[in-house]
């Protein structure tokens, strides 16, 4: 599929930019160009827009043929979060926005015609998850294929976790082999803003809901990170 990628905020720059007061780099734009080519995915398009939402819209119209359309932020309940009103006034079809995950709530995802398309939210860690657990998702069933990036295994568990959403979550974590069995630790912190961190993982720890406490040596599923992912 053809994919094209937007980043809205008046706050993005691109990496090439000094970085000034209030302002940051666009590191979910380009963290995404790089996940597509990791998948074999072909992007055609990648831009950093303000919220302003004639400016998507204009740019969304003169996309060529996009089989998948992704944004990165302004998909919350912000002031400055256009992107799903945005794309309702283009026609879109949703399915389903907000998911009892976390990290990554907001996620929107509907269809403008044929379009595909898949609104994340904005914070690094968020947009990695989505884009691991909705996206890839979706264009290995368009290549009518598994998703071979996402593989899940048992692993024990090094240190007791306290949970405290009431989402399913998803630590990032290490796993490593231990007593000969494949074991997994969280690293500390787990802000979804922090995107070394996740850089740090091999994995993710996926943590049901209604588990408040998993005890030390317990297993856990864990969602392996590999092939560049």
């Amino acid at each position: 599929p053809n994919v094209a990628i937007i980043a809205t905020g008046n706050e993005l720059l691109k990496p090439s930019k000094k970085l000034e007061n209030n302002k940051i780099y666009a590191s979910s734009l380009y963290m995404l160009k790089n996940l597509l080519k990791l998948s074999g995915t072909k992007c055609i398009g990648l831009k950093i827009i303000k919220d302003n939402e004639d400016q998507i819209k204009k740019y969304i119209n003169s996309l060529k043929n996009p089989d998948i359309i992704i944004t990165t932020g302004g998909v919350s309940v912000g002031k400055k979060d256009l992107v799903k009103s945005t794309l309702d006034n283009l026609g879109m079809k949703k399915k389903f926005w907000r998911v009892l995950i976390k990290p990554g709530k907001p996620i929107l995802y509907g269809k403008i015609k044929t379009t595909h398309v898949f609104g994340l939210p904005g914070n690094p860690v968020s947009t990695y998850v989505c884009y691991l657990l909705f996206v890839l998702e979706a264009i290995s069933r368009m290549r009518d294929q598994n998703n071979k990036f996402l593989t899940i295994k048992k692993a024990v568990l090094l240190e007791t976790i306290i949970n405290n959403s009431t989402r399913v979550s998803y630590y990032r974590g290490k796993h490593l082999m231990a007593n000969n069995k494949l074991s997994v630790i969280t690293l500390k912190s787990q802000d979804s803003s922090l995107l070394n961190n996740l850089s740090n993982a091999n994995c993710l720890i996926k943590v049901p809901s209604n588990l408040k406490v998993i005890k030390k040596g317990n297993p856990v599923d864990i969602i392996l990170l590999r092939n560049g992912f």
